[in-house]
C-alpha cells in the first residue's frame, strides 16, 4: 500500500471527531482514545496499542495498520475502505453494523469477533487464527 509522505502524530491527534489525513502514530499508545465519528484517511498506525478503543462511526480510508494489538477495539458501525492490518492482535473486534469494503486482515490475530449485520466487500481473511 502506498502512502503519501506522512507526519508524526501523537495519541491527542485522535480525539473525538477528528479529522487525520496522512498520519503516522509509530509506537504510540491509543489506548482508551474516544474517538467517534473521527475520519482517518492516508495513515499509518505501526506498533501502536488500542486497549478499549472506541471509535464508533470511525471511518477509515487507505489506511495502514502493522503489528497493532488491542484488548478491545469497538469499531461499531465503523467504515473501512481500502485498509490493510498486517500483524497484531486483536482480543476483541467489535464491529456490529460496521461496513468493511477492500479491507485484508494478513497474520492477524482476532480472538473474538463481532460482525453481525456488518457488510463485507472484498474482505480478505490471511489470519492467524480468527475464534468467533
Amino acid at each position: 500500500m502506498l502512502l503519501p509522505p506522512l507526519q508524526a502524530g501523537k495519541a491527542a491527534d485522535l480525539d473525538g471527531d477528528a479529522d487525520l489525513d496522512g498520519v503516522l502514530f509509530d509506537g504510540t499508545d491509543l489506548s482508551g482514545v474516544y474517538a467517534d465519528g473521527a475520519s482517518v484517511v492516508d495513515c499509518k498506525l505501526s506498533a501502536c496499542r488500542l486497549d478499549e478503543a472506541r471509535l464508533r462511526r470511525a471511518r477509515m480510508a487507505s489506511c495502514l495498520l502493522e503489528d497493532v494489538s488491542a484488548t478491545a477495539l469497538d469499531m461499531v458501525d465503523a467504515t473501512w475502505v481500502d485498509v490493510v492490518m498486517r500483524a497484531g492482535r486483536l482480543g476483541a473486534f467489535v464491529a456490529h453494523g460496521a461496513d468493511l469494503m477492500r479491507v485484508a486482515f494478513v497474520g492477524v490475530r482476532l480472538d473474538y469477533v463481532n460482525l453481525r449485520g456488518s457488510t463485507l466487500t472484498q474482505v480478505v481473511d490471511e489470519l492467524q487464527s480468527w475464534r468467533a
